[in-house]
């Protein structure tokens, strides 16, 4: 399958929640992209990021004045690898 199917198609993929949590290693570059995650005992290459937003919120926790530094800054990516 080529990159225009497999972005076309990651919708409808399946979507599974594992609800643990994961090792990912980064590329050595400015933005820190996935280029692998282990999960239960097994390692996985990413093949594709098909999809990626950022986070930069304050939380459902937070109370009271809001200061940009309190913010979390999270990153947020949805990976094919190369297993399935």
């Amino acid at each position: 399958m080529d990159r225009k199917n497999e972005l076309a198609d990651w919708r409808s993929s399946p979507r599974r929640f594992f609800g643990k949590q994961i090792d990912v290693a980064v590329d050595e570059g400015g933005v820190h992209r996935p280029v692998a995650f282990s999960f239960d005992d097994e390692v996985h290459e990413i093949k594709v990021i098909l999809h990626y937003r950022e986070d930069s919120a304050f939380g459902k926790g937070h109370r009271g004045s809001h200061r940009w530094w309190q913010r979390h800054h999270r990153n947020y990516y949805r990976v094919k690898d190369h297993q399935r």
